[in-house]
């Protein structure tokens, strides 16, 4: 996926926030979080986060905790 797919998928989970009236991720986390799976290689699926092809919404907090869940990950294997 390319990091605009990636950050469309993610955009609907902040949708889906706001929707709810939660707190949505901010556009520069969405579009961080999908640079980071690109980089990775990975898709929201394949990650497991939860906010793709479900009704999960993705608020701010969560975008902070996929953040550095997702650096710990890069650097784990950067690292090995």
């Amino acid at each position: 996926m390319t990091r605009k797919e990636i950050a469309r998928d993610l955009d609907r989970g902040a949708a889906r926030a706001e929707m709810v009236g939660a707190r949505p991720a901010t556009s520069k986390q969405v579009w961080f979080i999908a640079g980071l799976l690109e980089q990775s290689g990975g898709t929201p699926a394949e990650w497991d986060l939860g906010c793709v092809n479900t009704g999960a919404v993705l608020t701010c907090a969560r975008a902070s905790a996929m953040i550095d869940q997702i650096k710990t990950v890069i650097d784990m294997r950067a690292a090995a």
